[in-house]
């Protein structure tokens, strides 16, 4: 039984797409910031991770995952067992807060600018 293109009763992790095909086993994180290297069993990862849809709406299976960029800007891009680009998702820090300026007092005026 289907709803929406989605197979029911699955687990709710990479092991399988939404539709039902079977993850090939693993996916391979590279963080090229980092210099790191790990691998993870797809059973481990969100379909999220694990899965990407292509430019038909087929899902493929992600078998390697690499991170470029800085501390405060990453690109994370997917890849398919086949070596073809999946996604790239661009994180990045949120811009610094702005600190209020503080109140101004009436001694601080020039002047002509305080009231009368």
């Amino acid at each position: 039984m289907t709803r929406g293109g989605r197979k029911a009763n699955l687990p709710e992790n990479g092991a399988t797409s939404p539709s039902g095909g079977a993850h090939p086993g693993k996916v391979v994180f590279e963080d090229e910031v980092e210099g790191t290297s790990r691998t993870t069993p797809a059973s481990e990862l969100p379909r999220t991770i694990a899965w990407a849809e292509d430019e038909d709406g087929k899902w493929v299976a992600v078998t390697r995952i690499v991170s470029t960029g800085t501390d405060g800007r990453r690109e994370i891009t997917k890849f398919a067992a086949d070596g073809r680009f999946l996604e790239t998702t661009v994180q990045s820090a949120p811009p610094p807060q702005r600190r209020p300026a503080p109140p101004r007092r009436e001694d601080d005026l020039p002047q002509m600018e305080r009231p009368k």
